[in-house]
């Protein structure tokens, strides 16, 4: 599983049916889901109100357009004529953006019954006042009926949910300051018109001065409307108060004095104009009017402008919410999937290794169980069975039902001293313990126990492993192999030939009693040494490991002799016959060399050497007979006196050379002599071959075993 759905396997791992598993994938999933579709919901009546104040930000900014347009004519020096046709035209824009506002707030559907039927009226209403505003003479009714549109206006603003709500209140003000601010503007420029006619004819027109008096109460009625609009900005922005807070009493300040001015020098009786001083003084209210409009829009576009702004921060968070949340969709839907196959994974291979488990315990030969904490057995294999001769379930407090003795002494193993009850009582591990058992059929047998505690995860002993071997044949072979060894060692120790055994290096593997008794050395010190450092003498260390070099090469068996240096720095001669032992490859792993010791035999055989030398050599007649008296040899001297040659005589009696001077009790006298004291010597008479009879002088020794 890759690292990344980590996080999603760990959660989803406390539970253990894949199942489960898919079923709180598929809820968390589902409410992800439905959590963006609220946000996705939200996201979209964000993007709806956002449209709708870029909507009121384009209205501010033509009114702006037309205010700056009107505040390039606010002197009464460049006030258009009354009639122009040019004001005309702004007259008639008006009148069509209140008529917009009218249909704009009639169409919106959510003003409540009783709202909406004063909407109506106030219509109505605004019809009718557009048909007074022509007709001077109904100047009383003029003014009821801007009174009448007035509280209708205030009603619906203060009474219903055009107050700033969220999704709308800011659009409907905005294009209700318009409609106000721009029939405000135009009612201005009508009173600046009308007082320049009314200049231009010295104040003689009584018409003009009664639309210069109407004009001034209209203008002073719009400033209320505007102060009314303003209060309702700062309860929906109240930190705009610092600006915004001063602008109906400036406003209500610039009104009072235009209307003061109308009074005194327009409708008082017999007053005269007074013309520089009215004007300016008019210049400076009309122009001071124009500034708060022009400032009453910069914070009406100002407050869209950061509305708007807000809205754009809100929009990309919406945004970037829901990227997160479809990520997080996927993400979870992703790791669910790949948890959900992993888990089956797991499980598949958890059955896939409990099956191998359990053929291999099938097929293990030696014998295998598991048991409690308490040692009663939960699975033992067909192995463990066959050692004991069937099972028994039984626990550590029935443990003196199995029959065990230790090998070494015989004594029977305590109940606690089995390998699984130290194992369980004293957390041990008890590894190749020879027991020797009786199993539940009557059979002894040799066992091979180990036994190791089970550990859960706190640490604490929840059961217990041992294995059992049976290994009676082994120790039967064993023993054999114990008294082969034995009997060779005797046989080794018995022999009297000297028995060396190297291995392949020169090192001493076995050294018998007949090297001890020639060498002197006990075999303990010279056991694991090259041969030759103690027993070669060092004039015949080479040519001795060449012979041995020889025999590890695989040349053998073979023949030599060599002397051995004794523990006193003596000399024995030994007569070695060597051969080898080789593995299944053919290689050499030891030499076995036989000996004799040879150095007495050598010193005889000299010894007969130089005696036959003397026998050859001797001056006297020389003849050996056997224990018949029968000739077996003569040396030269013989033949030379006698005339008879070593073929001639060889196998006769020495009666052959009888004289015929000597009786025979002269005989039998010898034979007695010779036989008590093992020698004769006197005169006889004897015949050459010749026939020729002559004296010689006669020394006769016998030879025992």
């Amino acid at each position: 599983m890759p690292p990344l759905f980590h996080p999603v396997r760990l959660l989803l791992s406390r539970f253990h049916r894949p199942w489960v598993v898919a079923a709180c994938g598929l809820l968390i999933v589902a409410l992800l889901a439905g959590l963006a579709q609220g946000t996705f919901g939200h996201l979209l009546g964000e993007m709806a109100a956002n449209k709708r104040e870029l909507a009121g930000l384009a209205s501010v900014a033509r009114i702006r357009a037309t205010l700056h347009f009107l505040q390039e004519h606010r002197g009464l020096d460049h006030a258009i004529p009354f009639g122009d046709p040019v004001l005309e035209a702004r007259l008639a824009a008006s009148e069509k953006r209140v008529d917009a506002a009218f249909t704009a707030l009639l169409t919106r559907q959510t003003l409540a019954p009783d709202h909406a039927n004063e909407a109506t009226q106030m219509r109505a209403t605004w019809d009718k006042l557009k048909e007074a505003i022509g007709d001077l003479d109904r100047f009383e009714q003029h003014s009821a009926l801007i009174d009448r549109l007035l509280e209708l206006a205030r009603r619906i603003i203060d009474d219903s949910g055009l107050t700033l709500d969220a999704d709308a209140g800011t659009y409907h003000l905005v294009g209700t300051l318009d409609v106000m601010l721009g029939f405000t503007l135009e009612r201005a420029a009508q009173l600046r018109g009308l007082y320049a006619a009314l200049l231009a004819s010295n104040g003689a027109n009584r018409r003009l001065r009664g639309e210069v008096v109407m004009c001034a109460t209209a203008l002073d009625d719009e400033r209320k409307l505007v102060s009314h609009h303003v209060a309702a900005i700062l309860r929906y922005r109240p930190d705009l108060a610092a600006e915004l807070g001063d602008l109906p009493a400036r406003l209500e300040q610039s009104t009072r004095a235009l209307r003061h001015l109308v009074r005194e020098h327009v409708v008082a009786p017999g007053s005269e104009l007074a013309t520089e001083t009215f004007f300016e003084q008019a210049s400076v209210a009309i122009s001071g009017g124009y500034a708060l409009f022009d400032r009453t829009l910069a914070l009406a576009e100002r407050s869209l402008r950061d509305r708007q702004q807000q809205q754009q921060r809100e929009l990309g968070w919406n945004i970037a919410g829901m990227l997160a949340l479809a990520l997080a969709i996927l993400y979870l839907f992703a790791g669910m999937v790949v948890s959900v196959r992993a888990s089956r994974r797991t499980t598949d291979e958890l059955a896939r290794n409990e099956a191998l488990f359990r053929n291999v315990l099938a097929t293990l030969p030696v014998g295998v169980g598991i048991t409690d904490a308490e040692g009663r057995i939960l699975s033992i294999n067909a192995a463990g069975e066959r050692i004991w001769g069937g099972i028994r379930l039984v626990g550590r407090d029935r443990y003196h039902e199995y029959k065990g003795w230790w090998p070494e002494t015989g004594a029977r193993v305590a109940p606690d001293e089995w390998p699984l009850a130290r194992a369980l009582t004293r957390n041990e591990a008890v590894l190749n313990r020879v027991i020797d058992i009786e199993s539940f059929d009557g059979r002894r047998k040799n066992i091979l126990f180990s036994a190791v505690p089970i550990h859960d995860q706190h640490g604490a002993i929840s059961g217990g492993l041992v294995v059992n071997e049976d290994i009676t044949e082994l120790i039967t072979i064993q023993r054999a192999l114990r008294e082969e060894h034995d009997f060779i060692d005797a046989v080794l120790d018995t022999v009297g030939a000297i028995v060396l055994v190297m291995g392949r290096d020169g090192r001493v593997v076995r050294f018998n009693r007949a090297c001890e008794q020639v060498s002197g050395y006990r075999a303990e010190e010279v056991a694991g040494t090259f041969f030759w450092e103690k027993l070669i003498p060092s004039e015949e260390i080479e040519r001795v490991s060449q012979v041995f070099q020889t025999l590890a090469a695989g040349h053998f068996p073979n023949r030599h002799e060599n002397h051995w240096r004794t523990r006193d720095d003596g000399r024995r001669l030994i007569a070695w016959s060597n051969t080898c032992i080789v593995d299944a490859s053919g290689q050499v792993q030891h030499v076995i060399a036989t000996g004799i010791d040879v150095t007495e035999a050598r010193a005889a055989e000299a010894e007969l050497r130089l005696a036959a030398r003397v026998f050859e050599h001797a001056g006297e007649a020389i003849m050996v007979t056997d224990a018949d008296n029968r000739i077996v040899k003569v040396n030269p001297a013989f033949t030379a006196i006698t005339g008879y040659g070593a073929a001639e005589v060889l196998g006769q009696t020495p009666a052959r050379f009888k004289s015929g001077r000597h009786d025979a009790a002269f005989y039998q006298a010898m034979w007695r002599g010779l036989s008590e004291t093992d020698s004769w010597e006197g005169e006889i008479w004897d015949r050459r071959r010749d026939g020729v009879i002559y004296p010689k002088w006669l020394t006769i020794n016998a030879i025992r075993d």
